[in-house]
């Protein structure tokens, strides 16, 4: 999958553009934690960027939380620069009510950008199911997608491009989280999110509709290690996802480790707390790639701050 989509936009200056939605706004790594886990995140979203994954899931999150992440992808290739840029933030409101705000860049220099503003929503739906032990959360997402190609001599009169170089379009998601069974599986939380529920046309000349994509997505916490696993479903195309996250120092340093089957993910990250509410940081995720050659994978940097 990976090995298909940066083919695809090394080579974007030799093909018609007319047909890219499978390959457009795929489940980008948002930061260097989820890069690390190799995407495993859905049932984790335990902070701020998990407005992207699985908003139900951060309604867990007690403290306000922002963070900031650049990423290199594929170092080390000469045709094209690959890079990614998020920024999030997220507020617990109280009440079992949880809202946060992301935006997400992606692009090769000088042929193709991405971006996604995302704004989320969740809900504690506990207290409305009677007698059952579990926990259940509930969370919306609306995602305002645009993309946008860079005009050369040789696509500046591309029919694909009469109505213009950007398209841009809305999408909507739902999500769900839940710890099932807390008497007898306390540490397993499950998560599922549907997204692109409406199918934008983000196509050009043609309609080009955004496929749906749903994840499943399973985290089991063993003291404070935490192994999550992912399984997306996107244009009949199934991909596991999983990680480790390993706790150090009395929480303060993290080790993690993941693969999607067409990359390896490792990475470490530092908590700081500064005070009882003010919390820092940092995190550090690279990637090696098992399909393409001649990089020097990807390199992932995450600031942020809990307070």
């Amino acid at each position: 999958m990976k090995k298909i989509k940066i083919t695809l936009y090394i080579l974007l200056a030799f093909l018609s553009f007319s047909s890219l939605a499978q390959a457009a706004f795929e489940e980008n790594y948002w930061s260097a934690r989820v890069g690390a886990l190799a995407g495993a995140f859905h049932a984790i979203s335990n902070d701020a960027t998990g407005v992207f994954y699985n908003m139900a899931a951060t309604n867990k999150t007690q403290s306000k939380q922002a963070n900031f992440s650049y990423a290199r992808l594929f170092a080390g290739l000469d045709e094209v620069s690959l890079s990614l840029s998020q920024f999030s933030y997220l507020q617990p409101m109280g009440t079992g009510q949880t809202i946060a705000i992301g935006w997400g860049s992606f692009g090769a220099q000088n042929i193709y950008r991405e971006d996604t503003i995302v704004t989320g929503y969740s809900h504690d739906l506990t207290s409305y199911l009677g007698e059952w032990t579990g926990t259940l959360s509930a969370g919306i997402s609306i995602r305002y997608l645009m993309r946008r190609f860079v005009m050369d001599e040789r696509t500046i009169g591309d029919p694909v491009f009469k109505e213009g170089r950007i398209q841009n379009a809305t999408t909507f998601d739902l999500h769900f989280y839940s710890i099932p069974e807390p008497d007898n599986f306390p540490n397993l939380s499950v998560a599922l999110s549907l997204k692109s529920l409406n199918q934008p046309n983000i196509g050009y000349k043609e309609t080009d509709r955004l496929p749906k994509e749903m994840v499943l997505g399973l985290a089991y916490q063993w003291k404070n290690n935490v192994f999550p696993l992912d399984i997306s479903l996107r244009s009949n195309e199934i991909v596991p996802h999983f990680g480790a996250e390993i706790s150090l120092a009395k929480e303060t340093v993290f080790i993690r480790s993941g693969s999607d089957l067409s990359q390896i993910g490792f990475g470490m990250g530092y908590h700081k707390r500064l005070s009882e509410k003010f919390s820092i940081i940092v995190d550090y995720g690279f990637m090696f790639p098992l399909q393409v050659e001649k990089t020097a994978g990807s390199h992932r940097a995450t600031v942020g701050i809990s307070f």
